[in-house]
């Protein structure tokens, strides 16, 4: 039997973030995966989840960037394409400020992990996407929050429907 989940070795990565690969079934009737299982996840990312969250957004909507210095993230697209990237906030890290940009998408189920400190943000490449993400804790007050405007990096697609929030 093959494991639920593997972890890939890809390049450019931030200190403390792994990228996941559920192993899929795919056959005429469509595919089929294991996006969770505590046990499996625990053992790899030595984390708790407590707050499963889903966002819905039409194409060129760029979301982010989002994060804060308590919660890590589980994080994966479940419909449809984005451009997803990820900025090291922690001072005190080896990789601070350095980005990591890939493309997430409904058809690899590529999976992230990030750890607290990191601040992610996304843009919309198809006509619609759902992302989702657990959070390893719930609401986090304001002086913990993490947010930088969404121009903080050259995205390939430039977002063109952005939140009054993620643009400052």
């Amino acid at each position: 039997m093959n494991a639920p989940v593997k972890i890939l070795n890809e390049p450019s990565q931030i200190h403390g973030m792994v990228i996941l690969e559920p192993t899929i079934f795919s056959d005429h009737r469509g595919q089929n995966f294991e996006g969770f299982n505590e046990g499996v996840y625990y053992d790899i990312l030595k984390t708790r989840f407590t707050t499963f969250s889903v966002s819905s957004s039409l194409r060129g909507v760029g979301r982010g960037f989002h994060g804060d210095k308590i919660s890590s993230k589980l994080i994966q697209i479940l419909h449809g394409y984005v451009n997803f990237a990820a900025i090291d906030m922690r001072e005190d890290s080896p990789t601070y400020k350095k980005v990591f940009e890939t493309q997430l998408n409904s058809f690899n189920r590529k999976q992230i992990f990030l750890p607290n400190g990191v601040v992610n943000a996304h843009v919309v490449t198809s006509q619609e996407a759902i992302f989702c993400y657990f959070l390893s804790h719930g609401y986090v007050e304001p002086e913990h929050q993490i947010r930088l405007p969404i121009s903080a990096i050259k995205w390939p697609i430039e977002p063109s429907i952005v939140s009054e929030r993620d643009s400052k």
